[in-house]
């Protein structure tokens, strides 16, 4: 009688580990990084002004601003707040 040995883990089990290993190294790493997450794309100008709703959290625990530019008239873009 020939025994064969059944393999411990299967392909896809090794690969579904592989996966959360990354996605947990990921989080480690965005740990580092929170600075420059912080205020993604935004520049010296932009950093030095006051935005709508600072005024109600005057000393906030942490903050994440993004910014982006847009080529059109603020009329435009944010005409559903006004």
């Amino acid at each position: 009688m020939i025994y064969k040995k059944k393999p411990r883990f299967t392909l896809l089990q090794i690969l579904e580990g592989l996966e959360e290993l990354i996605v947990i190294i990921a989080c480690y790493i965005t740990l580092f990084l929170k600075p420059l997450r912080d205020r993604w794309r935004m520049n010296k100008n932009e950093l030095d002004r006051s935005f709508p709703g600072d005024e109600y959290v005057t000393a906030p625990k942490s903050y994440f601003t993004h910014a982006t530019k847009i080529n059109a008239p603020a009329k435009y873009v944010w005409s559903w707040i006004a």
